[in-house]
């Protein structure tokens, strides 16, 4: 079996996480730290206090109700009761007014600039589309946000890394 790679930086609680699991189930990996490149996480003022702000929400919020409330269970990959995922809907819509208040005022989620917020909040995002009950009211209530999914859909690396989460059974028919 291939060795798993870990890319990441070395500071980071998710990237040492997977190290931790790794060594806890015996995975041979080996640990790819990320080079500098780029600045996705700002260091000064209020675009790191923003970008650490909107990392937060994604991880702790989006991806509480998003994801695990609606996305995990209308794809087919556990069952919920519809009145669950009904009141997640619920939760979603508002943190999606709050990112669309945010974003009148800003390009990206921590300023004019792109970072590692933005690039948290595309994955489970993108697939809004794919939920009727949120998808049916996001041109008319949330105008920033579409605008700011429409600047993100444009980068390479959205495209390059678009998955194919067709629910089961969608892809049975």
């Amino acid at each position: 079996m291939a060795k798993v790679k870990i890319y990441g930086m070395p500071i980071s609680s998710f990237t040492r996480t997977a190290r931790l699991i790794c060594h806890e189930k015996g995975v041979d990996y080996q640990f790819m730290p990320i080079l500098p490149g780029p600045e996705l996480i700002p260091t000064q003022g209020k675009a790191a206090v923003l970008c650490e702000t909107f990392v937060s929400i994604a991880c702790d919020y989006i991806y509480k109700d998003l994801v695990v409330g609606v996305l995990i269970p209308r794809f087919g990959f556990r069952e919920a009761p519809e009145s669950e995922v009904a009141a997640a809907i619920e939760k979603v819509k508002g943190h999606f007014a709050m990112l669309d208040r945010h974003l009148a005022d800003n390009r990206f989620l921590a300023g004019d600039s792109l970072s590692l917020a933005d690039l948290y909040l595309v994955p489970p995002f993108f697939h809004v589309r794919k939920i009727e009950e949120l998808h049916a009211v996001a041109a008319d209530n949330w105008p920033n946000l579409i605008r700011w999914a429409k600047t993100m859909g444009q980068r390479a690396s959205v495209k390059a890394t678009d998955p194919d989460l067709t629910a089961p059974a969608e892809k049975a028919a």
